[in-house]
């Protein structure tokens, strides 16, 4: 498992599942969430789940430290960063029109 594959893949995906890329590439949980943290440091992906209801945001880092105490269960990620070649359109956020 490489982190240029997990990488294409959520370009493909869109939006993926710590399970999902788990069974994807038949690799522990754990191990997945250390190369998603990097993307996510990239600014490629960004977490979508909400791991502690008491949080009130989606999982940005914060000082609550929900992902180091286990409290993110089944964590949903989303790509912002470049397309996958063929993939059209444009980021998530992003302005202007989709390249031609």
């Amino acid at each position: 498992m490489l982190l240029s594959e997990i990488r294409s893949y959520c370009a493909q995906a869109g939006r993926v599942s710590l399970e999902q890329l788990s069974d994807r590439f038949d690799a522990d949980p754990e191990a997945v969430r250390g190369m998603m943290d990097v993307l996510v440091n990239k600014g490629m992906v960004c977490c979508l789940t909400n791991p502690d209801p008491t949080c009130g945001k989606a999982c940005s880092g914060c000082t609550m430290g929900c992902a180091s105490l286990g409290l993110m269960s089944d964590a949903v990620y989303e790509w912002v960063g470049r397309r996958a070649r063929g993939g059209g359109g444009t980021p998530h956020g992003s302005d202007g029109p989709a390249p031609h």
